[in-house]
């Protein structure tokens, strides 16, 4: 080292070089024998700095950077180095100020906008600045919150800087131009970052942590630009904004005017909002005078359009809805009845309802006299970036479907029919619970959970995004219930029939395309698969979410009720028209080989169900359904000359051969689903009017409904050329050729005639309904293991059709016959219990229009029959009951079932015989 009279050189052999040092820089290491220890030998000449001017000696071990504001500085070590990566005085930080001073665990050193921290022993020292350096500062800086363990940084959404973020060993503090800086840790930190932290829904805090007011035990909150986190001893809760949700309300009845005859509620709701004693929202549902058509259960499925922002801790809201009964239509008042008031408060003491159920669902009973429950949630509000999540409690079983979750799933089930009147309108509706959808979600519950996934993506579910919150089973478990069973609605089994129909089920490609499609329309689909052709073999039902074709594959991404909120994919091959699916099963196959992949659009599960009984047209009122219960199974069914009319078991390869057929409802979760056999049948659209004489048969029908209350007996309408002859109160042709010229002309026919061989699977109750469009007819009797029992139906659409039950051993059967009066409600049903049936001796049934007569002819010994007649005419509830002493056959005459009176009974030898006797029986 050589000293000169303004400074000095330098020389190291391990630099190489040597280098001059002069003014206040080599004054000040002159000056202090410490620091030129700390910094060791020079490293560079004096040199700029990169803060215009500025100027700095690197040393081995440090720098000494001198400018005319701060003078000469030195920053060593690993200060120095970090300094230097932050681009010194060209920082936010500017220059050093003062040489770095100890600090309990470390040092510190002041710049001109701000320090610089080092922890001993750490990696990296970092630097605090402006806003956030200030709240550091303001609340005991680092013995309280430790060391910087990052450098000021941005806060980006997208490539735009939305605010400023410094985090801390036991700390962070963000800021932003619209919010100031604020300090966030422990827990409330912890869950401010799984939330998304600034980017998230929440954005910035708006308030550092404090004590939550009026609440025992520790309690602390954040306040957020859009909501709040809030912490109760552990419990920690995020509060996004939300809105109300009112979905199902589940009434007592309580309906008894004498003009709504089936008794059940005709409800409208009142809805209110008050914000710290101010009235924000008071609204009646539906508006007007109206109000929701009559049911005890109602999905009232409404998002209450008032926003709360639960970020003010002295923020009280109050929730208000009143349940009513309109009776005369003065609302909110006059002779309409409260059936119930429910009122909650909410508030930052109980996390705006979060603290009573932590995903903000809830069933509130017990608020009135009349309420059984109402569901209502607490529905955060979150970005529409928001990405798609699914429910992280996992696909389960439920044994049993209740008959409450039955009457929600479907609009047409009075939950409480048994007051009225003690009568279901058709018997299907009863026997449909039991045999298909008491325990259809027994083997698990997919369809439900993708369904209620697509309803909480469209906001129509009390279950709103997230779905990944939702991880206990029983607090959901009702939710994909009801849903689960909308596969077995009307709506639902006639697509999969006419998807079954029409080759859809068969053509992965087209499935690619046609959900592709329906989700861009805003129909999201569920999809459906099988590992086996016949849609057996676990047949399950996932949520697809997107969708790529990359030319030589179709991929479609899904989250699947076994995974949670993992996605899986479908893979499909154009080329070959196959699919590829795994969960931990492998799905595969192609159009007519391995599983099926088929779907189902929300616009057929957008709304509740009806069961496939009477829909006034349904089909075209072309339609037919079978039920089986599960104490026989079908070995055979074929039309009358010994063609195969099961869709499943067709092996022609050809769509155009699966028309005219029975198509079995898979059920889509688990190995046999559904209890029993549901088989559908759809008829070709083909005309079935019969020209002869001048005259459409077909239009033979009721021709006065309002009539029938008085009298059932059925009329020809005025179409029908009266010299005819055809006597339908008497059932029988007396022109026996016009009759031979129908039955020749009619045949063969599409669905109406079909033989359908049954073996018993265990000893128990059999259960067999058939049911076309307004008419239906059950047969119930005891049936063993390996019985065989025949039911052949025959020109179900005429007037001389017959339906056959011949089993293999005796039986005594219950009968009952049910016929649709018009598209309306009324309806007439006859039940003849006890009838006997000899060993392969055949068991004749004959109905007519309106069930004016219904002949059965039995080879049985004499037995007495009780015979019901029940129903509703003119919008009445009627009922009586005979007990009919019989042998060999009978024809059973329609009584004035406005007064009991008598049944005219008449004996026959044949379906539509020459009557043999006549006698008048006295109802009871």
């Amino acid at each position: 080292m050589q000293p000169f009279e303004g400074g000095l050189i330098s020389y190291t052999a391990t630099h190489g070089v040597a280098f001059e040092m002069h003014g206040s820089i080599h004054a000040l290491y002159q000056g202090d024998s410490n620091l030129r220890r700390n910094l060791g030998a020079p490293a560079s000449d004096e040199i700029n700095g990169r803060r215009a001017g500025s100027r700095k000696s690197v040393f081995a071990q440090g720098c000494i950077y001198w400018s005319p504001q701060t003078g000469a500085v030195p920053v060593l070590g690993r200060l120095y180095l970090d300094y230097e990566m932050l681009g010194e005085g060209a920082s936010a930080i500017g220059l050093p100020t003062t040489a770095q001073t100890t600090v309990p665990g470390g040092v510190m050193q002041q710049f001109q906008g701000g320090r610089m921290y080092y922890r001993s022993g750490a990696s990296n020292a970092f630097e605090v600045h402006g806003s956030i350096l200030g709240k550091y500062d303001a609340t005991w800086g680092v013995t309280r919150w430790g060391f910087p363990v990052s450098h000021e940084s941005d806060v980006r959404r997208d490539s735009q800087v939305i605010g400023k973020v410094s985090h801390f060993e036991s700390c962070t503090i963000y800021w932003s131009g619209a919010t100031g800086a604020h300090i966030i840790y422990g827990d409330i930190r912890r869950k401010y970052l799984e939330a998304g932290g600034p980017q998230g829904a929440l954005g910035f805090p708006t308030s550092s942590e404090e004590d939550i007011p009026g609440v025992s035990g520790p309690a602390r909150y954040n306040t957020f630009q859009q909501g709040s986190i809030l912490w109760f001893n552990g419990q920690l809760h995020v509060c996004y904004p939300f809105r109300f949700f009112i979905g199902r309300v589940d009434t007592k009845e309580e309906d008894r005017d004498f003009l709504d005859v089936d008794g059940q509620n005709d409800l409208y709701c009142r809805i209110a909002i008050t914000v710290n004693g101010h009235r924000v929202y008071d609204k009646k549902l539906p508006e007007g005078d109206k109000h929701f058509s009559s049911a005890n259960i109602k999905d009232v499925n409404f998002n209450v359009p008032y926003a709360v922002l639960p970020g003010d801790p002295n923020l009280n809201v109050q929730f208000q809805v009143e349940i009513w009964e309109c009776d005369s239509g003065n609302l909110f008042g006059g002779d309409d009845d409260l059936l119930g008031r429910f009122t909650k408060d909410l508030n930052i003491r109980n996390a705006w309802g979060l603290r009573d159920n932590a995903n903000g669902i809830f069933r509130a009973s017990n608020f009135g006299p009349w309420m059984n429950f109402m569901d209502w949630s607490i529905k955060p509000q979150l970005g529409a970036n928001t990405p798609l999540d699914f429910f992280s409690a996992i696909n389960r079983g439920t044994p049993t479907v209740d008959f409450r979750e039955y009457a929600a799933a479907f609009g047409d089930v009075d939950p409480d029919w048994e007051l009225d009147f003690g009568l279901i309108d058709d018997g299907l509706k009863a026997l449909f619970y039991e045999l298909v959808v008491k325990g259809v979600a027994a083997g698990g519950n997919c369809f439900g959970m993708a369904t209620e996934a697509i309803y909480a993506y469209k906001d129509m579910s009390r279950l709103s995004r997230p779905l990944s919150r939702f991880s206990n089973w029983a607090e959901v478990e009702n939710d994909f219930n009801v849903r689960h069973a909308y596969q077995v609605g009307a709506d639902a089994v006639w697509w999969f029939v006419g998807q079954f129909l029409s080759g859809k089920t068969h053509n992965p490609v087209s499935v690619f395309n046609d959900t592709w499609d329906a989700h861009n329309r805003g129909l999201n689909p569920v999809i459906c698969l099988s590992q086996n052709y016949d849609f057996s073999g676990a047949p399950h039902c996932i949520t697809p979410i997107a969708w790529r074709n990359t030319g030589s594959e179709m991929q479609i991404d899904v989250f699947d009720p076994n995974s949670g909120s993992s996605i899986r994919r479908i893979v499909i091959d154009p080329a070959h028209n196959t699919f590829r699916y795994e969960n931990g099963r492998v799905y595969e196959g192609g159009e007519w080989s391995g599983g099926r992949l088929h779907y189902m659009p929300f616009s057929v599960l957008n709304h509740r169900q009806r069961t496939p009984v009477w829909d006034a047209i349904m089909l075209l009122l072309g339609g037919v359904v079978l039920i089986l219960g599960d104490s026989a199974e079908t070995l055979s069914l074929t039309d009358e000359n010994g063609n195969n009319l099961n869709a499943f078991k067709d092996t022609s390869r050809k769509v155009e051969n699966l028309s005219g057929k029975f198509v079995p409802f898979p059920g889509f979760f688990g190995n046999n689903p559904i209890k029993g056999e549901l088989l559908l049948g759809m008829r070709p659209k083909r005309s079935r009017l019969i020209p002869l004489d001048n005259v459409l048969l077909d239009s033979v029908q009721l021709n006065n409904v309002s009539n029938l209350g008085r009298n059932l007996g059925t009329t020809l309408s005025t179409n029908v050329n009266p010299n005819l002859n055809v006597d339908l109160g008497a059932a029988r042709f007396r022109d026996r050729a016009v009759l031979d010229a129908i039955q020749r002309v009619q045949q063969p026919t599409d669905l109406d005639s079909w033989v359908h061989t049954l073996q018993g699977v265990n000893a128990g109750r059999l259960q067999y309904y058939l049911k076309r469009p307004l008419q239906a007819l059950q047969v119930g009797g005891a049936i063993r293991p390996s019985d065989r029992i025949t039911m052949t139906a025959a020109r179900l659409q005429t007037v001389d059709n017959e339906f056959k039950v011949v089993a293999q051993n005796a039986n005594t059967y219950t009968l009952s016959a049910v016929s649709k009066l018009g598209a309306g409600r009324d309806f007439v049903k006859v039940t003849v219990e006890n009838v006997p049936a000899e060993a392969n001796q055949e068991l004749k049934i004959n109905l007519q229009p309106g069930l004016n007569t219904m002949d059965v002819v039995s080879n049985g010994a004499p037995f007495n029959a009780t015979v019901t007649y029940e129903g509703r005419v003119n919008d009445k509830p009627l009922r009586s009951q005979y007990t009919v002493p019989m042998a060999q056959g009978m024809r059973l005459t329609a009584p004035n079932l406005e007064d009991v009176g008598t049944l005219k009974v008449s004996g026959i030898e044949r379906i539509l015989g020459e009557v043999r006797a006549t006698q008048l029986i006295q109802g009871q």
